[in-house]
């Protein structure tokens, strides 16, 4: 079994100094932090007990039996890369926000006071 517990990092200036028409013109440079929130990520062998051989579950839940035919590219590809097969899989976070996450996923402070620019 293998769990994580990852920070959340808030940037405080800096953003779009990665968008590459932005950062060849301007240069860039980035201030950032972790803070005491986390997503957590469980991934362990699932038993032979079900009809599906790979359970995800993120903002929504997905129970496959090859992994081509998992919907999310990211876990999609790398369970291909690493060549992963029978895992359960459970992301908490911005889908779970009111029991399994200590804050929703934002892209700013900004948004995050409810503000829509």
């Amino acid at each position: 079994m293998i769990i994580t517990k990852t920070p959340f990092r808030m940037s405080f200036f800096g953003g779009g100094t990665d968008i590459p028409e932005f950062f060849r013109k301007n240069g860039g440079a980035v201030l950032s932090t972790t803070f005491d929130k986390y997503c957590y990520v469980n991934v362990r062998h699932l038993p032979r007990f079900f009809d599906y051989t790979t359970e995800l579950s993120y903002s929504k839940t997905e129970r496959v039996t090859d992994v081509e035919s998992i919907q999310h590219p990211a876990i999609r590809n790398a369970m291909k890369f690493l060549d992963m097969h029978e895992i359960c899989l459970t992301y908490e976070a911005a889908a779970l926000i009111l029991t399994l996450m200590d804050i929703r996923s934002f892209r700013s402070l900004y948004h995050w006071k409810g503000k829509n620019s």
